[in-house]
Parts: C-alpha cells; structure tokens; sequence
C-alpha cells in the first residue's frame, strides 16, 4: 500500500467533526504559506496586469492544494482584466459541464484589476488547449499563458 493510500485509509475512519478540523487546519497552513510568499512578493503599485496575473496565479496554487495548471488568457480581455483558467484536481463538475467564468475579489488597493476564475477539470483543461470546448464569452485562447509552480 502506498503512502497515500494509507492516508486515505486512516482519514475515512476519522469521525466527520474531527476531519472536518483537520481540513480547516491544512487549508489554515496552506493560506499562512500564502502570506509569507506574498510577503515576499507583494503586490506592487503600477504592477502590469501581466504580472498581476501570475502573482494572482501564484497565491491560488498555494492557497487551494487542488489546483495544478493555470492558463492566463489576456488576448480579448480588457486592459484592466485578468482571466484565468485553473485545472482543479478537487473540482466536483462533470466532463460535460459548461466552463464558466467567476469574478474573484482581490481586496487590493495596490492594483485595480477586475480576476475572473474558471475552474475545470483535468480533461476540460486539455480540452481548452486542444481547443475542443467552448470558453466564456468573449475568452480566447491565442497567446495564452500557462503558470506552472513547483509542487508545494
């Protein structure tokens, strides 16, 4: 049996109140993580929506152990929006389901860019870039960006 497997094993036994603290505590450690990368690369006034865009990229892949791939699509979008598209290992949808853009606040006020999120499965990921699925209004993927971070 694997690690992760005897993982698995050991966290189905535990009682629901019990594995519902632990997963506050990891998600917890996974945002404190968050911080100190951020302290050490803060948002900066003036910051190009380019920039903006990894570092947004950056905080969800430490922040949400889910995420794996991101896309950042700015061919189409507004100067002052940034639209990613995030491959979530833990995103419950169906294959089948429509990809679908969400405004994410950021509570900056270093920068004033508008973040919108689609998060889609693995197989919708690669769909994207085969360009076999259709994307929210007004999304392309020519000249997309993927960001890629070391696994944390």
């Amino acid at each position: 049996m694997t690690e992760a497997e005897t993982l698995k094993e050991q966290l189905l036994k535990l009682p629901r109140r019990v594995y519902g603290e632990l997963l506050r505590e990891v998600d917890a450690e996974r945002r404190a993580t968050a911080k100190r990368e951020e302290a050490k690369d803060p948002v900066r006034p003036g910051m190009s929506r380019d920039d903006f865009a990894r570092w947004v990229a950056r905080q969800h892949h430490e922040i949400d152990a889910g995420v794996s791939r991101i896309l950042y699509l700015p061919d189409g979008a507004p100067a002052d929006e940034v639209r990613l598209i995030e491959s979530n290992l833990l995103t419950p949808l169906p294959e089948e389901a429509p990809i679908l853009a969400f405004p994410f606040r950021t509570d900056l006020d270093e920068v004033d860019f508008k973040v919108y999120v689609a998060d889609v499965t693995e197989s919708q990921f690669q769909k994207v870039l085969d360009r076999r699925v259709e994307l929210p209004g007004g999304w392309r993927i020519d000249n997309h960006q993927e960001f890629s971070f070391p696994d944390s």
